[in-house]
């Protein structure tokens, strides 16, 4: 192609209308795949999710900051996370039940009747009850 002086520039590259999505070889599968929906292992789960089970499950991602930032973790959140966490896979050893966050579903509705904690509460709350509960 030539402009209006008659200097002569490569044309535009026309793609094929392939997208390949960031970072991603060719031939991968990028990480929001329907394959990646499934539920890891609840022993594995925070090595490939990067967060807790338990951050999940409680809704309690804004906590992740100050977890992963431990001159801002002030309350100790990394700690009350990986105690609840560690006494729910305890639990699931001691019941033989599944690696699973069914199973982790299961021991905290457990607690969540014994404790008479209402549905409607704020899950920040619930966590603090649970924590309380188990430690």
């Amino acid at each position: 192609m030539e402009d209006e002086r008659g200097h002569a520039f490569p044309a535009p590259e026309v793609k094929d209308g392939k997208v390949e999505s960031e970072g991603v070889f060719k031939g991968e599968k990028p990480l929001d795949t329907p394959d990646s929906k499934i539920e890891p292992p609840l022993s594995v789960y925070e090595q490939i999710k990067g967060e807790p089970y338990t951050i999940r499950y409680f809704g309690l991602t804004d906590w992740l900051y100050f977890m992963n930032n431990p001159q801002f973790d002030v309350s100790g959140l990394k700690d009350q996370v990986s105690k609840v966490e560690q006494f729910v896979k305890n639990e699931i050893e001691r019941k033989s039940l599944m690696d699973s966050s069914e199973s982790y579903r299961s021991i905290i509705e457990n607690i969540k009747v014994k404790l008479k904690i209402d549905p409607l509460q704020k899950s920040e709350v619930t966590f603090a009850k649970i924590y309380k509960f188990i430690k």
